[in-house]
């Protein structure tokens, strides 16, 4: 590869790297979502109660916590800063990722690989999410890498680096373990005896998790939230569309080029010589679906959710440039890249992940209302699955955690508290708290998370009794904001009404 085309290349991810910034930038400085939200509960305060609420209530190790209490000592809790890290975690595995890569390709290839890389929507996400997945994402790249190098004949320094970064992925998040299995794949080449020292040198090093690991299998069922994944999700998650689409921008391309250069006898495409099987890759891209689906349908722990399967990222960036380094014309590898990209960045704007919630939003709109109305009660949904546990949202040490969201804005007032789903002891609580107040007061606003949509009909069939209608519903980015008023009590200002 010349020096001309090493600097385009370098000029692609520069590129991608604007774009995508500025793709992600919007988001960067957006409210926290929920479970950003439970991060910034567990490293608010000191580091005594970082550790105790990182053990105690997270289902993570305090690994990813107590590098983030560090940093918001010093650059404090906003958003930005609550973010930053995970955008440095995400730059240096684009670095990692790049010399992985030249292990089965030439410098272009690379360079193509991390392109797709960060374009990936999991990649994105993880750059601005006050979350361990970008760190942990870091960790694996750094284990594969000392893994090639283990394989090359590498020392024993090598080995003990391996261990290392494979227990720095399990201690940055449980899931991330699913791209560590691939690695059996070498186990031949690198030997019984450096396999099986590895292996249990990482293996001590995560034995201190293991209470906590117990823990979190023990209720993985009550952590479950997402739906049953069928076949078509399965296939999806292992190529995911972005990929298709650069897949049949690659044949179009070869088809085209391969059209133009008959008169020279040149190919279209011709598959690249990778420097060795790309299984291994191939293998790492695929291992975190099928795992978590066989998983759903053997245990019923139903956890089929994107960000679960970004260990995934690393094999679909090298199979994916592998794919485009084939074709024959540099127009045509620079072509299907370009369309890549422009499709990338765009479905980054067009589609903001689900579970991003504006709940800053909500609580201002709600503190505004109160403001207004002094006299309005605001009602807070909890959006954590484990407030559905019996007694939970009664218990003052689990409270605030179970609001953290709204508590992270501060919500005005004296809110009611309910669990995510509407249960007998939701009842229970309307019944005891809220009916007299309600009947003083005659104006609710009630905040509720993506997963409390059902609380909707639930309170206009309760506050019905009560004389109380709804008067207002949106959607604050899956935030639900009902307000419901007596007819004939001055409303809203102007302009207000029904709506989304």
């Amino acid at each position: 590869m010349t020096e001309e085309e090493a600097n385009r290349w370098k000029s692609w991810l520069g590129l991608v790297t604007v774009l995508w910034i500025s793709a992600v930038w919007p988001e960067i400085t957006f409210s926290l979502w929920t479970d950003e939200a439970g991060t910034w509960w567990v490293v608010k305060d000191g580091w005594r109660e970082c550790l105790e609420r990182a053990n105690g209530w997270s289902a993570i190790s305090p690994f990813y916590f107590g590098i983030l209490w560090v940093w918001t000592r010093v650059f404090g809790l906003s958003e930005v800063a609550m973010r930053v890290p995970s955008l440095l975690f995400s730059a240096v595995s684009g670095a990692l990722l790049f010399r992985l890569a030249r292990r089965w390709m030439d410098q272009e290839g690379a360079w193509i690989a991390v392109v797709v890389f960060f374009l990936l929507p999991q990649v994105g996400v993880s750059m601005v999410d006050a979350r361990p997945y970008a760190l942990g994402v870091m960790t694996l790249l750094a284990a594969w890498l000392a893994l090639t190098r283990c394989v090359d004949g590498g020392r024993w320094t090598d080995v003990a680096w391996l261990a290392v970064c494979a227990g720095a992925t399990v201690w940055a998040h449980y899931m991330l373990a699913l791209g560590l299995v691939p690695m059996a794949w070498y186990c031949r080449r690198l030997g019984w005896g450096r396999s099986v020292s590895s292996l249990a040198a990482g293996c001590v090093m995560v034995l201190p998790l293991a209470p906590q690991l117990a823990d979190t299998a023990g209720r993985r069922r009550a952590l479950t939230f997402a739906g049953r994944p069928s076949m078509l999700d399965l296939i999806l998650a292992i190529v995911p569309p972005l990929i298709l689409l650069m897949a049949l921008l690659a044949a179009a391309a070869a088809a085209v080029s391969g059209l133009a250069g008959r008169r020279g006898r040149r190919e279209g495409y011709r598959r690249f010589a990778a420097r060795e099987s790309l299984v291994p890759m191939a293998l790492l891209a695929a291992t975190p679906a099928v795992a978590i689906f066989i998983l759903g349908i053997l245990d019923g722990t139903r956890m089929f959710v994107g960000r679960y399967m970004i260990a995934s990222v690393a094999g679909l960036a090298v199979v994916s440039g592998w794919a485009v380094r084939g074709l024959n014309h540099p127009r045509a590898r620079i072509a299907t890249m370009c369309l890549t990209v422009i499709a990338g960045v765009t479905l980054g704007f067009v589609r903001p992940p689900r579970h991003w919630t504006d709940w800053r939003g909500a609580v201002d709109w709600a503190r505004a209302e109160t403001e207004r109305h002094p006299e309005t009660q605001v009602v807070l949904v909890s959006a954590f699955v484990e407030s559905m546990q019996s007694g939970a949202v009664a218990d003052p040490r689990q409270r605030e955690i179970l609001f953290a969201p709204q508590e992270r804005y501060r919500v005005p007032g004296q809110p009611l508290l309910l669990p995510m789903q509407p249960t007998a002891e939701a009842e229970r609580t309307l019944r005891e708290q809220f009916h007299a107040a309600a009947g003083q007061s005659g104006r609710l606003v009630v905040l509720a998370g993506p997963l409390s949509s059902g609380y909707r009909r639930w309170f206009e069939e309760k506050l019905g009794a009560l004389g109380l209608r709804l008067e207002r519903e949106q959607v604050m980015r899956t935030v639900h904001v009902w307000s419901f008023t007596r007819p004939g009590r001055p409303g809203m200002q102007e302009g207000y009404g029904r709506g989304r």
